[in-house]
């Protein structure tokens, strides 16, 4: 926001929001019962809300796990990172992934919310939308001190704790532990002004504010003029965001993306005991998420090896985050019983034309005859197409897609930005290697 006032004096700054009218119900509710997951778990509850990625302090969290023994610690989320050092402490609870719709259950029987994130360049940036979450259910809440956090409480006074240091955080949840009430928080009169709802209004107030001035500051010879002008352009406004929300209602909330990818779609076939199966890579996303999922992959080609269809297994994959995603395949397969002297790796290909190129020198280097190419059910299509033009005509070539995908939809799934995105990332490649000739 401070860049932008450089360039002119205009700027809003509106961050994440939630869906209030969800957490709202859900906060009133007054029959609503814990689930079942907290009937072993008592209060009180401090909780965390959020994948259990990189970005989050373990340290921090087993220092406060360790100073009071009497609190119940619940993480809630999916674990992208080796959490295994919670396991040992009894009063740490790690819940797992939620539906959208469940977060509020949990939120609204626990005591004190936290936000333990590392500091860095990467949480210097991030917004913690859960803070909003948090406020929603009328939780107190201790961060640690990343920026949007600071100045959100310093611009606010909302309920929130920022510590600088662990010794500061442990201190500010003693702190709380021992004076929990709820009714003297007041995080809901914030939490209002987070919501999506209350966002939009304002921006509409702001859009409607800038045409009421541009139509006010007109001289009276153009005032006929300008007035029909605006009420053609508002009527144009709100065509327009009547399409865009068709649109956005047609692509999130039908089947139509599942339809459109249904010729990429790729159906299993009999599969005969062969040389080698190929894995190819997913990638990992800057998110921490799976992308892709490239553990999905190398499970379907362990069972193929544990299945004595495959004798060996080659790993492919040519991406790299803070590891090479083939060594990192290799390394989970051989966790689930693969011998190492089973597996092969490919790991220098820039995209699957390359990749695959790679491996067919690497099947004819081992003089093997038969093989199975893995990948998910949409980008098994392309693999296909580039190794029917690259793979020896000798070489025996079957294929088999992922047997269940998290990633990828059915047609009874509302689809995600991501997997559209992933989608269309298929066509365009396809379209590319045949004007390159790949295919």
């Amino acid at each position: 926001k401070d860049k932008c006032l450089k360039l002119r004096k205009e700027v809003h700054l509106f961050p994440f929001g939630y869906d209030e009218e969800l957490y709202a119900s859900i906060r009133v509710d007054e029959n609503l019962k814990p689930p079942v997951e907290f009937n072993n778990i008592p209060h009180p509850r401090a909780v965390y809300l959020g994948g259990l990625h990189k970005h989050v302090d373990q340290d921090l969290i087993l220092k406060c796990a360790e100073k009071f023994p009497n609190v119940s610690f619940i993480l809630i989320g999916p674990r992208q990172e080796s959490f295994d050092a919670m396991e040992s402490f009894s009063n740490i609870y790690m819940l797992g992934k939620k539906l959208k719709e469940e977060v509020p259950s949990y939120l609204k029987f626990c005591d004190i919310a936290l936000i333990p994130y590392v500091r860095s360049h990467y949480t210097d940036c991030v917004y913690p939308t859960k803070m909003n979450e948090y406020l929603a259910m009328n939780l107190p809440i201790i961060s640690t001190d990343i920026p949007e956090v600071v100045r959100y409480q310093s611009e606010t006074g909302a309920p929130i704790q920022t510590a600088a240091s662990h010794q500061s955080f442990v201190q500010c949840l003693g702190d709380l532990v021992k004076k929990i009430d709820k009714k003297e928080i007041r995080g809901i009169e914030h939490a209002h002004k987070q919501s999506w709802s209350y966002k939009i209004s304002k921006m509409q107030e702001l859009i409607q504010h800038v045409l009421d001035d541009k139509l006010n500051s007109n001289m009276a010879p153009w005032q006929q003029r300008f007035k029909k002008m605006f009420i053609k352009k508002k009527l144009q406004f709100y065509y327009g965001i009547t399409g865009l929300l068709m649109g956005y209602l047609i692509l999130f909330h039908t089947p139509l993306m599942w339809f459109v990818a249904q010729p990429l779609f790729f159906q299993s076939q009999n599969l005969i005991p062969s040389d080698v199966a190929v894995v190819l890579g997913g990638g990992v996303g800057e998110t921490g998420e799976v992308a892709q999922g490239y553990q999905e992959r190398v499970a379907m080609g362990v069972q193929l090896y544990h299945d004595q269809l495959a004798s060996h297994l080659i790993f492919a994959s040519g991406y790299r985050y803070e590891f090479y995603e083939a060594y990192v395949m290799k390394q989970l397969a051989m966790s689930q019983g693969v011998p190492e002297n089973k597996i092969l790796i490919e790991s220098d290909g820039s995209n699957t034309y390359e990749t695959l190129k790679r491996v067919s020198k690497l099947i004819q280097d081992n003089l093997m005859k038969t093989v199975i190419i893995v990948s998910s059910p949409y980008h098994l299509r392309r693999a296909q197409l580039v190794a029917h033009k690259i793979f020896p005509k000798n070489l025996s070539v079957s294929f088999k897609p992922l047997d269940k995908s998290y990633f990828f939809g059915s047609l009874n799934s509302k689809p995600k930005w991501i997997q559209m995105k992933a989608i269309a990332h298929e066509y365009i490649a396809i379209l590319y290697y045949r004007l390159k000739s790949y295919i």
